[in-house]
């Protein structure tokens, strides 16, 4: 291999040597940075996990909230239709009653005759009275208590009606109760799950779109590092051979300046044998080559 060979190879090897410096250089701070990016993907990852658990858990209640607020609808209208059945029923005994009102002898009403009656026999036990004036009262009392035997039909009817009437007014008091409950219940229910269930949903959309981009900053890192390792590995690759031929020219000049050596030895020892056969006398410089020799 002649200089302009071995110059050039030296140049290759190092320039090869800084570009393999820069190219790992530069592969760390790919690696770094494509680490970076999946921890992020990752960390991106638990966190909509976490989100998801979490707007699972909301919509249980807010099922059970929409639960609710069927039920309550349900029992409203339950309590509402028993209105309207005991308002019909009401209606019909109250037309039967004035029908049998109309049929009857009796011209005033049960309840007035029932407070007359009521009045006058109070009268009579505490007041002080005659003779015919208790008598007059009697007849007066018996009279009305005939009207009233007479009207224990509509009697009958009016206390049917009373009890009617009252159901009416505790299936109203009940039908607005579980109406107020169910007005309660959607209220809490628009105020609090439905808009954290909207809120997370939208939470959940946005970390997606950021743990998309990372994971595409991370693959875009990772080709790149791909790349640069392939790089690496053929700059490697190709220094490893120039390292080879360059230590294999090392080795040839020594084997060569060996051969050298030994022969510039051998011309010596021969020189020595020549004088000593000759006769001549031994320089210093004689005495260590021919030793040297020897060796």
């Amino acid at each position: 291999m002649d200089s302009v060979q071995n110059r050039e190879l030296k140049e290759r090897f190092n320039k090869l040597k800084q570009e393999i410096t820069e190219l790992k250089e530069k592969l760390a701070s790919l690696n770094s940075q494509k680490n970076e990016w999946f921890n992020k993907k990752e960390g991106l990852s638990k966190e909509i996990s976490g989100l998801i658990k979490k707007i699972k858990e909301v919509k249980t209640k807010k099922d059970s909230a929409h639960t609710s607020v069927k039920n309550f609808k349900q029992e409203r209208d339950s309590y509402n239709s028993q209105v309207k059945g005991l308002i019909t029923k009401i209606k019909e005994l109250n037309k039967k009653r004035k029908e049998k009102f109309e049929q009857s002898k009796i011209k005033t009403d049960p309840a007035t005759l029932k407070e007359q009656i009521n009045k006058l026999e109070q009268s009579l036990e505490t007041e002080v009275v005659s003779f015919d004036k208790e008598k007059s009262l009697m007849k007066k009392i018996n009279s009305l208590k005939k009207q009233f035997e007479q009207a224990k039909g509509i009697v009958q009817l009016d206390e049917e009606i009373k009890k009617v009437s009252a159901g009416i007014d505790e299936a109203k008091a009940k039908a607005e109760g579980f109406h107020k409950k169910l007005k309660d219940s959607i209220t809490e229910n628009k105020q609090g799950g439905y808009g954290e269930f909207i809120g997370l949903s939208q939470k959940i959309n946005e970390t997606k779109k950021e743990q998309e981009k990372a994971f595409a900053k991370f693959i875009s890192f990772k080709q790149r590092s791909h790349e640069i390792n392939k790089s690496l590995k053929e700059n490697l690759a190709e220094i490893n051979k120039l390292k080879s031929a360059l230590n294999e020219e090392k080795r040839q000049i020594r084997d060569i300046k060996k051969r050298e050596e030994a022969e510039k030895i051998k011309e010596k020892t021969e020189e020595i044998e020549q004088k000593l056969k000759t006769k001549k006398k031994l320089t210093t410089e004689d005495l260590i080559a021919f030793q040297g020799g020897a060796e």
